[in-house]
C-alpha cells in the first residue's frame, strides 16, 4: 500500500532494479528473458503510421482501456527512456520497438520554445524530459524529430546565475538539472554550444558542491 503512489512509475523502478543487478553481475538469462517480456507489454501500439508511441510506466494505464479512460493511456518520454535502457542492459536490439512510434512521441512533447514534457497534453515541462527525449534517440539512433538548435537554445536559458542549470529558466541550479542538461548536451553533440565562460562558471559551480559529500544545491546539506 505504501509504495501504490509508484505504481504509475514501475518502469523507472524497473530499470533501477534492472541496471543494479547487471552491474553486480547478477543479471541471469533468465532475468532478461523475463524482464524483455514485461518491458514490451508495456509498449503503445499508435494506431496510424505517424501517431505517437513509446512505452506506458505500468499496466495500470494499459487496464483503463477497458474502463473507458483510453485518453490516459499514452507514451511517457520518460518511460520510454527507461524502457529502452532495459533492453539495452538485457541485450536486446530495436527488433521488437515501434521505433517510429517512439520517433512519433518525441516529436509530440517537444514545445516551440524546444522544452520538453512527459506526455501529449498540457502538463510540466523541464530539463528532465528534454534528456529523456535525447536519450531515447540516442538509443534509437534517430533524431529526425528532435529539434536539436531549439533543444540547446532552452538548455542555454536554463544556465542560472549561479553557473549550473536549474530545471527551467529562472530557477536555482540543481545537481540533478545540471545532470541531465549536460548529457542531453553530450548525447547531441552539442557540448561545444556552452562557450568557455558558461564551461568554467559550470565546472567551478560543480566543484563547489563537494562540502564533505555533495550537494544538490547551494545552502543544502551534504
Amino acid at each position: 500500500e505504501q509504495m501504490a503512489v509508484l505504481d504509475c512509475n514501475r518502469m523507472t523502478i524497473a530499470y533501477f532494479c534492472v541496471s543494479g543487478l547487471d552491474l553486480l553481475g547478477e543479471l541471469t538469462e533468465e532475468d532478461m528473458n523475463a524482464t524483455t517480456k514485461w518491458v514490451l507489454s508495456l509498449q503503445i501500439i499508435p494506431k496510424t503510421s505517424t501517431a505517437p508511441g513509446g512505452f506506458r510506466g505500468s499496466t495500470f494505464f494499459a487496464a483503463s482501456q477497458e474502463s473507458g479512460r483510453e485518453a490516459w493511456d499514452l507514451g511517457h518520454i520518460a518511460m520510454t527512456y527507461t524502457a529502452l535502457a532495459v533492453l539495452k542492459i538485457c541485450k536486446r536490439g530495436l527488433e521488437d520497438v515501434n521505433v517510429a512510434g517512439v520517433r512519433a512521441l518525441v516529436k509530440a512533447v517537444q514545445d516551440s520554445d524546444g522544452s520538453f514534457r512527459p506526455h501529449a497534453g498540457e502538463c510540466e515541462r523541464d530539463v528532465r524530459f528534454l534528456f529523456c527525449a535525447a536519450a531515447c534517440c540516442h538509443l534509437i539512433s534517430d533524431w529526425r524529430t528532435f529539434d536539436k538548435d531549439r533543444a540547446v537554445e532552452n538548455l542555454l536559458s536554463c544556465v542560472s546565475h549561479e553557473g549550473g542549470f536549474g530545471l527551467h529558466p529562472g530557477l536555482e541550479a540543481h545537481g540533478g538539472s545540471t545532470y541531465c542538461s549536460v548529457a542531453a548536451l553530450a548525447l547531441m553533440g552539442k557540448l561545444e554550444a556552452l562557450g568557455p565562460d558558461r564551461k568554467e562558471r559550470l565546472v567551478e559551480w560543480c566543484l563547489k558542491r563537494q562540502v564533505g559529500g555533495f550537494q544538490g544545491r547551494i545552502n543544502k546539506d551534504a
